[in-house]
């Protein structure tokens, strides 16, 4: 009987995740959809973003997510995980000092400097702190829970969105959600082409690294990894790193924790 709620839990969770992001394309175009912004990265500049009303994700908060900073304008990105820590790319890293942009679903824009950071050993994850907090419209990324498998199974399959340096919200599948090798790296592949997330896909490439990768899960992101690799993508496991990441939040600012997404109630 357990055997067979947990069945139903992990068949429902599923199909959430998996038509969060199916029935989303189904009513848009790969054409004008992909863009989160029109205009970008020229308006990014002079701070301004323009929110595009063909955007296939326009109704998911995607404010987490850095599109812009001083460093390397639409490269290095950064993912706010509470409301004064945000996780990049150690082999691309920010800097202390850089101003970072956060932006919500209207184009509004909130500047930030990263204060300090630190490294996540024996990974490829830098923890960051903003020199104060972010504005009530800007949302951390959630991530998953400590009971994500009775709830998602193995994981293999699931779409994925990738926010590429272009802030194109790119799909993929995962490979599976358990690290590999007993470690912290997952990845995805593309889609076969001939299928609809295949139309909403493009390769990872040089200068994508950093930028987050999220399930969907209803209308809210969850982070699961950072990309390191280009292809279909991989990275560190936020998931896997939870402790780690924790622990480094604490050390740059206390009294902040990581928001998992309630994958039982959502469903």
């Amino acid at each position: 009987m357990l055997a067979a709620v947990l069945l139903g839990a992990a068949l429902s969770a599923t199909n959430l995740v998996a038509r969060s992001v199916d029935a989303r394309l189904e009513a848009a175009s790969p054409t004008n959809g992909l863009a989160r912004f029109v205009g970008y990265p020229n308006g990014a500049k002079q701070d301004t973003f323009t929110p595009n009303p063909a955007f296939w994700a326009k109704d998911v908060d995607f404010s987490c997510a850095s599109p812009w900073n001083s460093v390397h304008g639409n490269l290095r990105a950064g993912t706010l995980i509470s409301k004064r820590h945000v996780l990049f790319a150690k082999h691309f890293p920010l800097a202390k000092g850089a101003r970072i942009l956060f932006v919500d679903r209207k184009g509004d824009v909130c500047p930030c400097r990263i204060a300090d950071m630190r490294p996540i050993a024996n990974s490829d994850a830098v923890v960051g702190l903003l020199n104060y907090e972010v504005t009530p419209n800007i949302r951390p990324a959630k991530i998953l829970p400590l009971d994500w498998a009775g709830a998602l199974g193995a994981g293999a399959g699931l779409p994925v969105v990738t926010l590429n340096q272009k802030e194109e919200a790119v799909v993929g599948e995962l490979g599976g959600l358990s690290p590999l090798g007993g470690g912290s790296w997952i990845g995805a592949r593309q889609p076969d082409p001939g299928t609809l997330r295949g139309a909403f896909a493009r390769r990872i490439v040089s200068g994508d690294s950093g930028n987050p990768v999220f399930l969907l899960v209803g209308n809210e992101p969850v982070l699961v990894y950072c990309l390191h690799t280009g292809g279909g993508g991989g990275g560190p496991a936020v998931h896997a790193l939870r402790i780690a990441i924790q622990a480094a939040m604490d050390a740059l600012a206390p009294g902040y924790r990581l928001e998992t997404v309630d994958l039982v109630k959502r469903h």
